[in-house]
């Protein structure tokens, strides 16, 4: 892999850490209680910025280095980003409605294989430490959030599972701190490695500019 490579390689995965950095962090978690349902801040949720920030990346990072885990990521990103493009227009549907309720499934599936991506990138530029860390987190993602929500939407869509009259009581509320805890941890976790990476790749950059000088 020659120099301009490597800088294209270094700046895709760049630009797929801020697209992800627009999924995990999500203004609509926000405006959801302030604004009406249907605002656009509500459907739109800025979502789709960090889908085509990733497509682009990965386009740029398969013509580069041609590695299995780009391919299946360039199609789930595909798809989410149809999904994206199709809310504007039949988010007041019911049947689209359920259809989209598995989206954060196929984005923490996508962010799977991202974390595999990136694992090998930096592995590919001797950052084992960072690179061991998204090996690990890409198994939490899997199997404590993709796997476990597809199989809970699953159920709720079948009908198997109910929310009809419950009552947000502080018992509820109490019972549910520990997931609360756990799904916030891990997105600070992923938000920190994120940061960790994107300044690695920034570091690895200027010092590669500064050897061509």
């Amino acid at each position: 892999m020659d120099k301009n490579q490597t800088n294209e390689l270094i700046n895709s995965f760049k630009l797929i850490l801020i697209g992800i950095i627009f999924w995990v962090v999500k203004p609509r978690y926000v405006t959801y209680f302030l604004l009406d349902e249907f605002n656009v801040l509500n459907i739109f949720g800025f979502e789709i910025i960090g889908t085509i920030l990733i497509m682009i990346g990965l386009i740029i990072s398969r013509r580069i280095y041609p590695f299995v885990y780009l391919f299946v990521a360039e199609i789930f990103i595909y798809l989410i980003f149809v999904l994206n493009l199709l809310e504007f227009f039949l988010f007041k549907y019911k049947i689209f409605q359920e259809i989209q309720s598995f989206l954060p499934f196929l984005m923490s599936l996508t962010l799977v294989f991202i974390s595999k991506i990136l694992e090998n990138g930096l592995k590919y530029f001797k950052n084992v430490e960072l690179s061991r860390k998204w090996k690990n987190l890409s198994g939490i993602i899997l199997f404590g959030i993709a796997l476990p929500y597809y199989l809970f939407n699953t159920f709720r869509i079948c009908g198997f599972i109910k929310f009809n009259n419950i009552e947000i009581t502080s018992k509820v509320l109490f019972l549910s701190i520990p997931a609360l805890l756990t799904v916030a941890v891990l997105f600070l976790l992923y938000l920190r490695y994120l940061i960790l990476s994107f300044r690695y790749l920034v570091r690895l950059k200027k010092e590669q500019a500064a050897k061509e000088l």
